[in-house]
């Protein structure tokens, strides 16, 4: 049996999402066992030096007209 680790932003309510409602039946279907491992994300992108995509895109022009679409 395969194990996934899925490593989720503890304050995401998208991964709060995916990891109640959707792994579940991946494990059912696949056999497939995921372990959780709960990260702050903001954490992650300070300890890289990075930032993430909505501070670094802030007041970019050209992607607020990308998505607009």
């Amino acid at each position: 049996m395969a194990t996934v680790e899925f490593h989720f932003d503890f304050g995401s309510p998208n991964a709060y999402s995916g990891a109640s409602l959707v792994i579940p039946d991946i494990e059912r279907r696949t056999g497939t066992k995921f372990d959780y491992v709960p990260i702050l994300l903001g954490g992650v992108f300070k300890l890289t030096n990075k930032r993430s995509p909505a501070e670094s895109l802030a007041g970019n022009k050209e992607q607020a007209r990308i998505r607009a679409g």
